[in-house]
């Protein structure tokens, strides 16, 4: 992964919907830098594609650092070195150039940077044309073989050009997955405001909590499912963009659970003493009646989050890919042993 990727997982988490609140430590662009992924995925086949050679995908390289096209070098370069104007100037010049004639991967690949420049720059409208172009454009299965016959079926000239084309509409779909993210984020927890007795608490959450996780359960759910989409390229994933969609998952998971604990409660129960009317109960009781409550709400959400923290984990080792949203994954399982 090279530093141009590391630089727009860092705007991606401080444009949409910044880092989440269940990580122990914040994952910043710099502390991405010299991710690695020397990973090996065997394209698979079925039956009826079986006299075509199998494309072994590994030693996976940037976009920045290989668009494609001449082109497009130009605005590459640029990314790389993280003059963002520059690139978004030179890809669209190097794409208009292209135009419908060039490879398919060389126009997934100068889409999804053209996306990322606009993603940096904070032009939202302009990343999410960009991305959608490239996920119009891939066609899956029907893609690939186009891919490997105009390379006349040599395998050594197509793997490049399909690892393109597959890190196009991986970092296409991930970005697609962070703007529901982002719109997750901007669901709230209901704030309680009724008497600190046990009764008018359980009320609390049979009436308006529980509702409002399932609600947004229903939504985080939907969520998953579109970092899901990452790890569902035919005819392999990228496995940077896998791991990092998984830590992705499990923060959505973890942010919900802390956004239970983390809701105001009336300013009357921070005070210390004795309740009054609450025959002998004390402030301190009321908070842990409230929290424990809470507490038991939430532990089906700390289960979810625990699940993809150790699939990225898993899928970290197996890939052997590391940056700062494995380092992530591997905090929050240390301090949710």
């Amino acid at each position: 992964m090279g530093v141009a990727r590391t630089t727009l997982l860092g705007w991606l988490t401080i444009g949409l919907a910044a880092c989440a609140a269940d990580t122990p430590a914040p994952v910043s662009p710099e502390a991405r830098a010299h991710a690695t992924t020397p990973a090996t995925a065997t394209v698979a086949r079925p039956s009826a594609e079986a006299k075509r050679p199998a494309v072994v995908l590994d030693k996976w390289t940037d976009l920045d650092a290989s668009p494609g096209a001449q082109e497009l070098e130009a605005g590459a370069a640029a990314a790389a070195a993280g003059d963002w104007a520059k690139a978004r100037r030179e890809l669209a010049d190097g794409l208009g150039r292209i135009g419908n004639a060039g490879r398919i991967d060389a126009i997934l690949a100068g889409q999804a940077l053209l996306g990322r420049a606009c993603v940096v720059l904070r032009d939202t409208k302009c990343a999410e044309r960009a991305f959608e172009s490239v996920l119009g454009a891939w066609q899956g299965p029907k893609t690939e073989r186009a891919i490997l016959e105009d390379a006349d079926n040599d395998v050594d000239l197509a793997k490049p050009r399909l690892q393109r084309a597959i890190l196009a509409v991986a970092e296409a779909l991930f970005f697609k997955a962070e703007r529901q993210r982002d719109e997750l984020n901007r669901v709230t927890m209901p704030t309680y405001k009724g008497q600190p007795t046990k009764a008018a608490i359980d009320q609390f959450i049979e009436k308006e909590l529980r509702p409002w996780i399932s609600k947004k359960g229903e939504a985080a759910e939907r969520v998953e499912q579109a970092y899901g989409m990452v790890g569902s390229i035919e005819p392999a994933a990228a496995p940077g963009w896998l791991v990092d969609a998984s830590a992705r998952v499990g923060q959505v998971w973890g942010k919900f659970r802390a956004e239970l604990r983390a809701a105001p409660i009336p300013a009357e129960w921070k005070q210390n003493g004795a309740v009054p009317g609450g025959e002998g109960a004390t402030w301190a009781d009321v908070r842990k009646m409230y929290f424990a409550a809470v507490d038991i709400e939430s532990e089906p959400l700390r289960d979810r989050a625990r699940r993809a923290y150790e699939r990225c984990r898993s899928n970290s080792v197996r890939f052997g890919h590391k940056d700062g949203f494995t380092r992530s994954c591997e905090a929050w399982l240390e301090h949710n042993r």
